[in-house]
């Protein structure tokens, strides 16, 4: 019995050892980069020296290449305008707005400085008159208007006592103080004036500008002659100067570029109207050939 008992004694549970915690997996160390090669010292003078190859050979095929020239620019011809009637006279500028084409603005400037510009209507080949086919200007022959005019010290310069002065008075209209075409007409009397002295001759300008603009201008270039100013064109209607103008599509009324010498009160040779290059040394020339 007993040996049953023991038999069936139950069997006792075997403790259970504690179990011992995971080892935890140590996490990866990232893999280190590899370094990047240095390039050698002799890769980077083989660069160096592929550029610098590179280089020499953008220059030489610049230099190689043949240089385009600028194709010239068409040039404009003047618009040929049928001669009037009264070409002589030059009834080829046309009213409008006081415009100075120089400056561009409103400026109280008659604007036939056209020809300041290399082109001016009144110069067109259709009314040159050749040398042998000149006409007699209707003025030749007349007197000299009795006007009194201020100069450009704003003194009373009265045009007939001037005329009984001298032997011969070169009496010039001009558009515009200081402007390109006046200026170089107003030098080349200065420049000659002991040519003109020497024929015991007077010169004088006109022009629709102030006695002070007329000061400026004298200031300016050291003009050496008198300056008249003519603000409400009493002389240059007389001498029927103050012109019906157009240009640019502008109509306008100003001063038509002329010349007149006077001789014994009247007038004796007239241009009308004028090209500034070569007019003083045909001015002079004709006032040797009259004499004084």
């Amino acid at each position: 019995m007993a040996s049953k008992a023991k038999k069936n004694k139950p069997a006792t549970k075997k403790k259970n050892k504690k179990a011992k915690p995971a080892k935890k997996k140590a996490a990866k160390k990232p893999a280190k980069k590899r370094a990047a090669k240095k390039p050698s010292a002799v890769k980077a003078v083989k660069k160096v020296a592929k550029k610098a190859v590179r280089a020499v050979q953008q220059v030489a095929k610049k230099i190689a290449a043949p240089k385009k020239t600028a194709t010239p620019k068409p040039v404009l011809k003047k618009p040929n305008t049928p001669p009037q009637a009264d070409t002589l006279w030059g009834n080829t500028n046309q009213q409008g707005p006081a415009f100075d084409t120089d400056s561009g603005e409103n400026s109280g400037f008659q604007a036939n400085e056209a020809s300041d510009s290399g082109y001016d209507a009144e110069d067109s080949d259709d009314e040159e008159l050749d040398e042998n086919e000149e006409e007699a200007h209707p003025l030749v022959g007349k007197k000299i208007p009795a006007l009194t005019l201020k100069n450009q010290r704003g003194e009373d310069v009265s045009l007939r006592d001037v005329s009984k002065s001298s032997k011969s008075v070169v009496l010039y209209f001009y558009p515009k103080d200081d402007t390109p075409g006046c200026t170089t007409e107003a030098c080349g009397f200065r420049d000659n004036l002991n040519r003109v002295k020497a024929l015991g001759t007077k010169v004088i300008g006109v022009s629709p500008d102030s006695p002070e603009s007329h000061q400026k201008f004298v200031d300016k270039y050291n003009l050496n002659f008198d300056l008249l100013s003519d603000p409400n064109h009493e002389l240059s209607n007389a001498l029927k100067v103050w012109k019906e103008k157009n240009f640019m599509g502008k109509n306008y009324m100003g001063v038509e570029r002329s010349t007149f010498i006077v001789k014994n009160g009247q007038i004796a040779k007239a241009w009308q109207p004028v090209k500034v290059e070569g007019h003083v040394d045909e001015v002079l020339e004709t006032i040797e050939r009259l004499g004084g």
